[in-house]
C-alpha cells in the first residue's frame, strides 16, 4: 500500500522546532511537504538585564539570584538550524528549496547569523547555495560586519573574497 501526502497539511511550527532541536530525520521527512521559508516560533533563552534595584546592598542570606527567562521569536527553519549549528539540517533544508537569503523577524539573514557565530563551514555552504553576502539587515549591516564585530577573522577573510 502506498500513501501519498499531497493533501496532508503539516502544522507550521514542526519544521522549525525540529530544525532548532536537531532532529534531522524529522526535518528530512517534513521539509519536502512544508513551507521551509515560513516564520515559525522557536524558544530563546534571555539573560536578565540588571535593574536599578540591583545596586541595593543585601546581606548574604537575602542576595537575589537572577533567573533566566525563556521567550519566543519568529525564525524560519533554516535560520533556526544555522543558530544551533546543525550543518546536516542546513543542507537538507537548502536541498528542499529553502531560500538562502530569507530573513528573520529582525531582518537578519541566515548568512548573517552564521557569520556572527563564526561558523565558516555554514557560511561556505550558504554562499555556494546562493546566499548574497552583500545583503544588509534592517540596521544596515552586512554579514562581514557581524563577523568583524565578533572577531571571526577567518569568516571575514572568506566573505571579503565573496563581495
Amino acid at each position: 500500500m502506498i500513501i501519498t501526502f499531497t493533501n496532508f497539511l503539516i502544522p507550521k511550527p514542526f519544521i522549525s522546532k525540529a530544525s532548532w532541536k536537531g532532529f534531522k530525520e524529522i526535518v528530512t521527512l517534513l521539509a519536502p511537504l512544508s513551507d521551509t521559508n515560513r516564520l515559525c516560533t522557536v524558544p530563546v533563552l534571555k539573560r536578565p538585564r540588571p535593574s536599578a534595584s540591583s545596586n541595593i546592598d543585601f546581606d548574604e542570606s537575602s542576595t537575589p539570584t537572577p533567573s533566566r527567562k525563556t521567550t519566543t521569536v519568529q525564525k524560519p527553519a533554516l535560520i533556526a538550524a544555522v543558530n544551533r549549528g546543525h550543518i546536516d539540517i542546513v543542507y537538507t533544508l537548502l536541498y528542499c528549496g529553502a531560500d538562502p537569503n530569507q530573513v528573520d523577524h529582525k531582518g537578519h539573514t541566515a548568512l548573517s547569523h552564521a557569520a556572527k557565530d563564526g561558523r565558516l563551514d555554514i557560511v561556505e555552504i550558504l554562499v555556494t547555495q546562493g546566499a548574497d553576502p552583500k545583503l544588509r539587515s534592517k540596521g544596515g549591516r552586512m554579514p562581514v560586519h557581524k563577523a568583524r564585530k565578533y572577531k571571526h577573522f577567518e569568516v571575514v577573510d572568506y566573505l571579503e573574497k565573496c563581495i
